[in-house]
């Protein structure tokens, strides 16, 4: 009876250490009780947040080594649908530094599929990379939809770990999504959320989300708070004035058009315009470069945008004069809308010539893995060739002369901009110091008392932005609208 007896004890004993809750998934079942309990995390419905805080500028800040500039924003609602997995936020932003600049913005993540909303109400679908970016930002990266997710019977925890007072595990939802949850080991309130995702610039990205000011909302404890780095970026303080819980939500869905749409992917349309004997205007969307002849090279002004641009570019400025190399290209500035293509270029052999103040930073993005999507450069590696220019450079061969200068405009846009005047043709090509569709007066004015300085004798601006003007136009512009700038 005894032996019958001390059986039964080890086989309950066993049972009991069979059945014992994986340290990993401990952390979730914690995670949800601090919440407020597992059933109404796994209940909740909808989440409707509304505040304001701060949204840094990616890829814009002054130089490399600065900030970012910061929106102000206010009238934030962000919407939550948990049981469709369907998010959108919609806020007005107005830049710190200049009031003058605004703008409202309206985008949304629906189960996969990313969209924008313009001024006229008009739905537009992004791209996949888009797309994955904001199932992070809008839906994974708070944290009841993300404990939520984790609670599925499909999703898998593993990697359990500690960085001080934070416990990590990291969560592979049902639908095949990896985010990491960070909790306070001894509150178990989740703190952070990370996961990475593409970036055309940066590569694999991590984006980095922390919670905090955890407040009472409808039996649940919801943060009030959330901060967003990518990379080592802060892009986002938000704070929450008002959490509402499972209360009915305007329609979020993407719209039936939008979702059966493709998702588009870049493209690019290169046209050209002789400006010049020997020189280029290659434009024909947003952002344009310039090619310039020389005697036994070609040199191309700007790679912008993006890869699929850049490459559109090259392969164009090489059909125009297939007998004579193209060995270099100017960028302008560091802004990721300009310095979008340099992987491309670098992949394609060429030297980027730029202000000394972007050299690290150019590096540092030649070298970044690009392994969730694998660019150009990630492709065909080569190492960076740079060079640079601290103030004042000129280019001269029996054909042409070309100067690159350096120009601050004075509005705090961009302190390593470079710009690039052909004496001969007397044509200025710059980016984003004047553009006659949206000229700004106050930096004209700025900048037209260095073209001054350095004897600039300009005929027409030839713009990385915008029309090919008359300089006489530009001063006209100028002056009519100083009394507006000052």
């Amino acid at each position: 009876m005894k032996t019958i007896t001390a059986f039964m004890l080890i086989a309950a004993a066993t049972l009991a250490g069979c059945s014992r809750t994986p340290p990993e998934r401990q952390v979730i079942d914690d995670a949800a009780e601090a919440l407020g309990g597992a059933a109404p995390v796994r209940s909740a419905t909808a989440l409707l947040l509304d505040g304001g805080g701060t949204n840094g500028d990616l890829g814009q800040n002054r130089a490399p080594d600065a900030d970012l500039p910061l929106f102000n924003v206010s009238e934030l609602r962000h919407a939550i649908d948990l049981a469709n997995r369907r998010a959108r936020r919609s806020m007005n932003r107005v830049e710190a530094d200049d009031p003058t600049e605004s703008d409202s913005q309206n985008f949304g993540w629906d189960n996969g599929v990313a969209y924008n909303i313009d001024a006229k109400g008009m739905a537009r679908r992004q791209g996949d990379i888009v797309a994955r970016e904001r199932q992070a930002e809008l839906f994974l990266h708070h944290p009841l939809a993300l404990v939520r997710a984790a609670l599925d019977d499909g999703a898998t925890v593993s990697n359990l770990r500690r960085d001080g007072d934070t416990t990590l595990v990291d969560i592979t939802t049902s639908q095949g999504e990896m985010v990491t949850l960070g909790v306070n080991s001894e509150t178990h309130l989740p703190v952070l959320a990370r996961s990475m995702f593409y970036h055309p610039n940066l590569g694999d990205t991590l984006r980095e989300t922390t919670f905090s000011d955890y407040q009472a909302v409808s039996g649940l404890r919801l943060p009030a708070r959330m901060m967003t780095r990518v990379d080592r970026y802060p892009v986002a303080d938000l704070t929450f004035t008002r959490q509402a819980l499972n209360e009915a939500i305007e329609d979020i869905s993407a719209p039936s058009d939008v979702r059966s749409a493709e998702a588009p992917t870049p493209v690019a349309n290169v046209t050209v315009q002789e400006v010049a004997p020997g020189v280029w205007w290659l434009a024909g969307q947003s952002h344009h470069s310039v090619l310039v002849e020389f005697s036994d090279h070609l040199k191309l002004i700007e790679v912008p945008q993006n890869e699929t641009r850049a490459l559109a570019v090259i392969a164009k400025a090489r059909e125009l004069r297939p007998d004579k190399p193209l060995t270099k290209a100017v960028v302008t500035h560091h802004h990721f809308d300009h310095s979008g293509g340099i992987r491309a270029a670098i992949a394609e052999g060429l030297t980027l010539v730029t202000h000394e103040r972007n050299r690290a930073l150019f590096e540092e993005l030649a070298k970044r893995p690009h392994t969730i999507v694998q660019d150009a450069l990630a492709r065909n590696p080569r190492e960076a060739r740079i060079e640079t220019v601290a103030d004042d450079m000129t280019v001269k061969d029996a054909m042409r002369s070309m100067r690159v200068f350096h120009v601050i405009d004075g509005t705090g846009h961009s302190d390593s901009m470079l710009a690039v005047y052909l004496p001969n043709e007397r044509i200025l090509v710059q980016g984003d110091l004047f553009n006659s569709q949206g000229p700004n007066p106050k930096r004209m004015a700025i900048i037209n008392k260095r073209f001054e300085e350095l004897g600039l004798r300009i005929q027409r601006h030839v713009p990385i932005h915008g029309a090919i003007t008359p300089h006489t136009e530009y001063l006209k512009i100028m002056r009519s609208a100083q009394p507006t700038a000052s």
